[in-house]
């Protein structure tokens, strides 16, 4: 993130994709998935623009700071980093995928 000075969000996939169960259910068929609506929960802003840079231990307290709670997943699966508009302006998300621990492989 050294060279990154914008304000950087966080979110978590179960947060980031929620599907509007009160949609037409043929929205739900294979054939129409790009027709199905959902929905996000806007991220939390973790960095401040101008702050000196994150780094990734900042990171990881940040977002500890954040007392997130999974509802039960605890393995990180993946990290996704996105450029996203987000009250007018441009700034950097990270999008957390989590799994079950019995899923972990």
């Amino acid at each position: 993130f050294k060279e990154y000075s914008g304000d950087i969000y966080w979110n978590e996939c179960g947060r980031d994709f929620i599907i509007d169960p009160n949609q037409p259910k043929e929205n739900f068929k294979p054939e129409n998935m790009a027709k199905l609506v959902y929905r996000s929960l806007k991220p939390f802003k973790i960095h401040e623009e101008g702050d000196k840079p994150l780094t990734v231990k900042g990171m990881c307290e940040k977002v500890a700071e954040l007392k997130f709670q999974t509802g039960g997943c605890n393995v990180l699966e993946n990290v996704e980093i996105q450029l996203r508009e987000i009250d007018s302006k441009e700034v950097m998300t990270l999008i957390f995928y989590t799994e079950f621990p019995d899923d972990a492989q």
